[in-house]
């Protein structure tokens, strides 16, 4: 996963945002309509909250792919690690990110 950053940002924090957002949301579909037990192993786990994370962390990942896609910080190739705040970086959006 580490030479993913080379490629640019976005494969780097996107599947770790996806992943934190699939657990809040199965946290908040499970409190608030939670009835069903998913799995004896884990008794406070809902099938409400996993099919809740499921749904919403598609639509988190479709809207906040459509949102970062655009931004040239996220997508251009890193060359270094060096991280430099207010970075502006420039270059041709890799075929992955044009519609």
């Amino acid at each position: 996963m580490g030479s993913n950053i080379y490629r640019g940002m976005y494969w780097f924090l996107f599947p770790g945002f996806c992943v934190i957002a699939n657990d809040v949301f199965a946290y908040i579909f499970g409190i608030s309509f939670g009835k069903t037990p998913l799995i004896a192993l884990s008794p406070k786990k809902t099938v409400e909250g996993f099919v809740g994370g499921l749904v919403m962390t598609m639509i988190w990942a479709i809207l906040g792919a459509i949102y970062v896609s655009e931004l040239p910080y996220f997508v251009c190739p890193k060359h270094d690690l060096g991280i430099i705040p207010f970075e502006q970086m420039e270059c041709e959006f890799p075929a992955a990110f044009k519609p």
